[in-house]
């Protein structure tokens, strides 16, 4: 028989392994098959599109869409504009949290006419120069049901629901901004056409545009998502808020400490349960 003490080690080793497989095994989404071309400014991608649905958190994020789609529905006025409730609106100019945070941007939807682009920068940095890797979706544009590229005289919409970006390590107090180029997803070999570059900070819009150009909340009690909602016409002139919606997940990243806590304990315990012979007892 083995002893109680030990079967109990035993399967705790079992479920640190386990534990120690899951903290890797949810890194690897698969990559959209459908990527736009567009790199207004001259703008590169911080990292490609990838599948809704295609790992651990990316499935969960789809189970609480229906939600977050019933959230916008049900925070619009009598002229279909989207208004969440003031009291429950986040500033999102220069978000940042307390401990580092693994970040990834989903995609919501958009019913805007135009192909509109959306980027990050950190660290205050509104600069946007030739060839840095701020896009994230560099033309937001879906139709619902399919992926579709763009071809000369004929722009696509490449992303669906889901869909999503990888930040990557955002450290502690980091400052976080959002931009959007109106119409950049359409620009693709013709940037110098880009006008208008609307941010989480109002101060740097273009125009001297005063308005903020995204609503920021929390549309579920928690989780860690916050949806932002982006107005892309000048001066806010339609008001209506949903040209884009898009999702910014953040979760906090295991220390090395962890893995190491983690590791030397699964040591010890496969090194007390090795010292330990078997014993069977057999009742005749």
């Amino acid at each position: 028989m083995i002893k109680p003490g030990f079967k109990l080690l035993s399967l705790f080793a079992i479920g640190l392994t386990l534990s120690l497989g899951s903290l890797t095994a949810d890194s690897v989404p698969d990559v959209s098959p459908v990527q736009s071309t567009a790199n207004p400014l001259g703008l590169q991608t911080v990292g490609p599109v990838n599948l809704a649905g295609s790992d651990f958190r990316s499935a969960s994020f789809l189970t609480n869409l229906p939600n977050i789609m019933s959230y916008i529905d049900d925070h619009r006025d009598l002229l279909g504009r989207y208004r969440p409730p003031t009291n429950s609106r986040i500033d999102p100019n220069g978000l940042s949290w307390n401990t580092d945070m693994d970040v990834r941007v989903y995609f919501v939807d958009e019913s805007s006419i135009l192909h509109n682009s959306i980027g990050h920068t950190t660290n205050s940095d509104f600069s946007l120069n030739w060839g840095d890797e701020k896009l994230i979706f560099p033309d937001a544009s879906t139709n619902g049901s399919t992926r579709t590229n763009s071809w000369p005289g004929s722009l696509g919409t490449p992303v669906l629901p889901g869909d999503f970006v990888e930040l990557g390590t955002i450290p502690a107090w980091t400052p976080l901004d959002f931009f959007a180029i109106p119409n950049g997803g359409a620009q693709a070999g013709h940037e110098q056409n880009i006008t208008l570059t609307y941010w989480t900070d109002p101060d740097q819009n273009s125009l001297g545009d005063p308005v903020q150009h995204f609503f920021t909340v929390n549309p579920i009690p928690g989780t860690d998502y916050l949806l932002y909602a982006l107005e892309d016409l000048p001066f806010g002139a339609f008001g209506d808020y949903d040209d884009v919606f898009f999702i910014v997940e953040a979760v906090a990243t295991p220390e090395p400490e962890t893995y190491l806590i983690l590791g030397a304990f699964l040591l010890m315990v496969i090194a007390i349960r090795g010292k330990e012979p078997l014993k069977a007892r057999v009742k005749i």
